[in-house]
C-alpha cells in the first residue's frame, strides 16, 4: 500500500519501484481518481497486480475503509509507505490555524491513522510487515514560505518512533522506519 500513489509524485515513484521488484501494488488516491487508474494501468503493465483505493487519511473511518478494502483485495499488507502529504506556500503573517490544522491532518494524522491501522493488520501476519514515512529532511532547517508545513512533518518522525515501539512489541517481524528525502519536486518560485 503507498498512500498518495495516484498522482505522478513521489508516491507514484516508490509504487513502480516496487512493482518492479515484483510487489502487487495498492495505489491510494484521495481526488486523483483518473491519474490513479493511469498508475494501476502502468504499474499491471509490468506484470503486477494492482489496483486503486479512494480515502480522506484524515477520516479515521476512511482509513479504516481503505486497509479493510486492501486486505480483502490482496489477502495482506507487506508494506506501507506513507507518502501522501500536501505542502502549501504560505507567508507567516498569512497562515491561519486552519492551514495548520489542515497540513496535521494531511501529513502527521494521516500517516499515524495508516500506520495504525495497517500496522495493526501487520502484526496479526506471521511475517509481520514494515512501515515506511515520508518525512523531510527540512524539519531541522525549515526555508521560509512553510510554517504550516514543517510543523506537521516533523511529527513523522515522532509518530514513526512510536509506532515503531507500539507494534514491534506486539509482532517483532514489524518494523516501522522513517526516511527524510530532500528536495524533490520544488516550488517554481522558491528562492535559492
Amino acid at each position: 500500500l503507498v498512500t498518495g500513489s495516484g498522482k505522478k509524485r513521489v508516491g507514484a515513484a516508490v509504487a513502480s519501484a516496487l512493482a518492479a521488484r515484483g510487489f502487487h501494488i495498492a495505489v491510494h488516491y484521495r481526488t486523483s481518481a483518473a491519474e490513479a487508474d493511469q498508475t494501476v494501468a502502468e504499474l499491471t503493465a509490468l506484470g503486477v497486480d494492482a489496483a486503486a483505493f479512494p480515502a480522506d487519511l484524515a477520516d479515521e473511518a476512511a482509513v479504516r475503509t481503505l486497509v479493510a478494502g486492501v486486505l480483502d483485495r490482496f489477502g495482506r499488507i507487506d508494506v506501507l509507505v506513507n507518502c501522501a502529504a500536501i505542502w502549501e506556500r504560505k507567508r507567516l503573517e498569512e497562515v491561519t490555524a486552519a492551514d495548520v490544522r489542515r497540513h496535521f491532518d494531511a501529513n502527521a494524522l494521516g500517516t499515524f491513522l495508516c500506520g495504525q491501522h495497517a500496522g495493526l493488520a501487520m502484526v496479526g501476519q506471521p511475517d509481520g510487515g514494515l512501515i515506511v514515512n515520508v518525512g523531510d529532511w527540512a524539519e531541522a532547517r525549515p526555508y521560509p514560505g512553510y510554517a504550516a508545513y514543517f510543523p506537521s512533518k516533523g511529527a513523522v518522525t515522532a509518530i514513526t518512533r512510536s509506532l515503531a515501539v507500539e507494534l514491534g512489541t506486539r509482532n517483532p517481524k514489524v518494523r516501522v522506519n522513517a526516511v527524510l528525502p530532500g528536495p524533490v519536486l520544488l516550488p517554481p518560485d522558491l528562492p535559492e
